[in-house]
């Protein structure tokens, strides 16, 4: 994160996560320790935003836009 940080030439970094299951938490206590800001994402807004980007109501792995 910090050789990335430096690469673009940023001072902060935010970090959002979308909550689903436990899965996260893990990412969320190492980000947290490291000092990272975090949000967490609504699943319903990335699940709808999803939709926006390829005009599609589906959420399938086969599909192709």
């Amino acid at each position: 994160m910090k050789e990335l940080k430096q690469s673009y030439n940023k001072t902060d970094i935010l970090f959002g996560i979308e909550p689903t299951g436990h899965y996260w938490f893990p990412l969320a206590a190492y980000l947290q320790n490291e000092g990272i800001n975090l949000v967490l994402v609504n699943p319903h807004h990335v699940n709808k935003s999803k939709e926006l980007e390829d005009n599609a109501q589906m959420k399938t792995k086969n599909y192709t836009p």
